[in-house]
């Protein structure tokens, strides 16, 4: 019964610690090529792009799409009209 009360005290302890969750990594993309979609973009003001290639697959290239304006036809949910990047 010793045992008991000490464990039960620093269980009680841990779970009345608040948990919370905060943003690690943001970026809008909203700014990138002008607002305009571009296929096999690179030029990120934030990121790098670089193509990585699979066993006997060619390297995977990104796509910055305006949710306003998409003439390529990749869909993706928004709530707005902001950009949104494709990994192909």
């Amino acid at each position: 019964m010793k045992f008991v009360k000490p464990v039960f005290a620093a269980l009680l302890c841990i779970a009345s610690v608040p948990a919370s969750a905060g943003t690690v990594l943001f970026d809008d993309f909203d700014s990138e090529n002008g607002g305009a979609t571009a296929l096999n973009y690179a030029g990120f003001a934030n990121w790098d792009s670089q193509p990585v290639a699979l066993t006997g697959q060619p390297g995977a290239t990104v796509d910055i799409i305006d949710g306003g304006s998409n003439p390529y036809g990749i869909t993706f949910v928004s709530i707005s009209t902001a950009q949104a990047v494709s990994v192909d």
